[in-house]
């Protein structure tokens, strides 16, 4: 009885933690940009790579090889790693293999469930399409906190000319999307000289070097997954109702016709 107490209170101790991180903890949005884009995403300290994917690091055995005291053993060690490497390499692809087949069965039985009811059209979709994003703007105004840790932009082209044309484009739409920001979502946080854009004419080529982060507390997060998803749902449901009503009323149509042509 005493250990069943004691399993219960630890449970609700984690339960209870839980729920102070989800209201406490922040979820954060990392987007930088310099000669690459590197999209980033961290949950309670953790942190995890969105955009690109982590590559395979390069293998440090063959740097080391010519100043280790026992090449062979290195050798033999790298084979070794190699071999289970293949072998995780051919599980990774047979599971691959039996998931895509399994996507594919669903997406045939969606397809010919999708087949024998009838689909919005295009003015469904955008309707849908805006109500979702006028939904969004509704649920995340004041709630997405947006900081520049940096922006430099250098505008170059090798030409004076072009470079002022690009110059006053850039500026034009860096501004634009700013005051955007700032108008409808909320304040932007800067440190003085953080944002920064500025025409090279002794350059050929421009230079970008972005650090947005963007940051929303759990739970707001979540309220707003859920509130998108019900929305989704039910914009669907009024985009397929639209549709069934056309096609009752189009049947009744081509009945009424058919009516028509009997009776002369």
């Amino acid at each position: 009885m005493t250990a069943l107490w004691i399993t219960l209170a630890a449970i609700g101790v984690l339960l209870l933690l839980l729920l102070l991180l989800l209201l406490v903890g922040n979820a954060k949005l990392r987007i930088t940009c310099n000669q690459k884009v590197t999209v980033a995403i961290a949950v309670f300290g953790f942190s995890f790579r969105l955009f690109p994917r982590k590559q395979e690091q390069e293998e440090a055995a063959s740097r080391n090889l010519a100043r280790c005291r026992n090449p062979e053993r290195v050798l033999r060690k790298e084979l070794r790693r190699q071999r289970r490497e293949i072998a995780k390499a051919r599980k990774k692809k047979q599971k691959a293999a039996k998931k895509a087949a399994r996507k594919q069965a669903k997406k045939e039985q969606k397809k010919a469930l999708a087949s024998t009811q009838p689909k919005p059209n295009l003015i469904d979709n955008l309707s849908m399409i805006s109500a979702l994003v006028q939904k969004l703007y509704e649920m995340t105004r004041g709630k997405l906190k947006v900081r520049v840790r940096k922006m430099h932009i250098s505008v170059a082209t090798g030409d004076a000319a072009k470079t002022a044309i690009l110059y006053g484009a850039v500026l034009q739409s860096a501004s634009y999307l700013l005051q955007l920001i700032q108008t409808h979502f909320i304040e932007i946080e800067r440190k003085p000289g953080a944002m920064e854009i500025f025409a090279d004419y002794l350059s050929d080529r421009s230079h970008v070097d972005i650090d947005l982060v963007f940051r929303i507390r759990l739970i707001r997060a979540a309220r707003i997954a859920i509130g998108m998803l019900r929305a989704y749902d039910c914009e669907k449901d009024l985009a397929l109702a639209k549709a069934k009503q056309r096609e009752e009323l189009k049947k009744a149509e081509a009945e009424a016709k058919q009516r028509k042509k009997k009776e002369k």
